[in-house]
This record gives C-alpha cells, sequence and structure tokens, in this order.
C-alpha cells in the first residue's frame, strides 16, 4: 500500500527502526538491518515486495477477485521463435512509457514475480510460495553475513 509514497514510507521505516530499538534496549544509532534479523522481522520494503508478489500468485492462480486479477500475458501465451531456459512461467511485461504505470501493480508486480527464482515460481501452494519466500529472505541475510549460502540457490 505505501510502496510508491517515498515520505511515507521512509518514515514507516525509521519507526519500525526506533521499535526494534527500544524492545532491544540499543542505541539509536544501531545497526537496525541485524537487529531486525535477531528479531525475525524483515524491513518494511521486503515485506510490501513481499505482500505484492504474494498477490501475484494469488491472481494468477485464480485465489482473488476478479478485478484483482493481474492482467500480463504469460509468457506461454506469447508466440516467439526461440525458447528461454528460465522463461517458466514468467509474465511478459509491456514496455512502460510513464512512471506512473512503472508504478501500477500490473507492472511492478509482474516484474517482482520474473525476479523470483523457477521453483518459487512453480509453488503449488500459498502456504509453499510463502515458505519459498522467507526462505529466500533468509539466504539472502546469511548471504549478505558472510554465512555460508548453498550455491544457486534462491541467490
Amino acid at each position: 500500500m505505501w510502496g510508491n509514497c517515498a515520505t511515507t514510507s521512509d518514515n514507516l521505516q525509521k519507526l519500525q527502526n526506533c521499535t526494534v530499538c527500544v524492545l532491544t534496549h540499543s542505541s539509536y544509532d544501531a545497526d537496525t538491518n541485524q537487529l531486525l534479523t535477531e528479531f525475525g522481522w524483515d524491513n518494511l520494503e521486503t515485506q510490501r515486495q513481499n505482500l505484492k508478489v504474494e498477490m501475484v500468485y494469488k491472481s494468477l492462480n485464480g485465489l482473488t477477485l476478479n478485478y484483482l486479477s493481474l492482467k500480463s500475458i504469460q509468457r506461454r501465451d506469447v508466440i516467439t521463435s526461440y525458447n528461454l531456459s528460465d522463461s517458466e512461467n514468467k509474465l511478459a511485461i509491456p514496455l512502460p512509457h510513464t512512471n506512473y504505470y512503472k508504478n501500477s501493480f500490473g507492472y511492478s508486480g509482474a516484474f517482482l514475480w520474473n525476479s523470483l527464482p523457477s521453483a518459487a515460481r512453480q509453488a503449488t501452494s500459498l502456504t509453499n510460495f510463502r515458505w519459498l519466500l522467507k526462505m529466500m529472505v533468509m539466504i539472502r541475510v546469511c548471504a549478505s553475513e558472510g554465512f555460508w549460502a548453498p550455491k544457486g540457490v534462491f541467490l
């Protein structure tokens, strides 16, 4: 909901950062990303992206009302003369002509969907899809902290 309102999003993120500092009795200049990780919380941008891509999953699998369905075209419906190795369950994204369209659910949701690994795009249930999203975030955090991450998995 707040994804395209930069000022509001920044203020909400600052509020979350202050909250985690208060809960951990840390100073306000502490590394809030580390504190959020210790609490098992995602930052608000990650939460927004996960909710958006979850809504794409629901709309592609008939789990939303008709007016919420994604109007993007699945690539399998587009006839091309070549096959892409990673095009399984990807969406065709029309070229945006305005920033207004780039911020729309149809464009930004499809863009996020296409950035997911193939395993997530092929999830068989909403529960499985949510679990895969959570695992992707955990692996990215571990990789950014210098911990071991499986080669080629969700990175």
